[in-house]
């Protein structure tokens, strides 16, 4: 099922209007991956002792991670992906406090 989404055509909106902005946002597997990853890490970071200070650390991170990339020559920031990876990470930490499987 992953398999047939990935490679199925997605449309082109091309005439700017917020309907076809959401639309291109939700389909965009980037955000899905950047909220992925950053879960991990949020997750991971419910499970460090000082739980404030690592919250506050890869909220950090994922920040700085998207605000450094206009400094290569091949990546740009792009503020959907500093949400992803905030709200990821969010996510991710909240899951992490809430269940007791990192608790082992």
């Amino acid at each position: 099922m992953l398999s047939l989404a990935l490679l199925s055509a997605v449309p082109d909106f091309a005439d700017g209007t917020p309907q076809d902005l959401i639309t291109n946002c939700l389909l965009d597997l980037d955000l899905y991956t950047h909220l992925a990853v950053f879960f991990i890490w949020g997750a991971l970071a419910s499970a460090w002792e000082a739980q404030r200070f690592s919250l506050l650390a890869v909220v950090a991170i994922a920040g700085l991670l998207e605000l450094a990339q206009p400094l290569t020559s091949v990546r740009i920031f792009e503020i959907t992906d500093l949400a992803a990876n905030i709200a990821g990470t969010l996510i991710g930490f909240y899951a992490g406090v809430t269940s007791a499987i990192l608790r082992i």
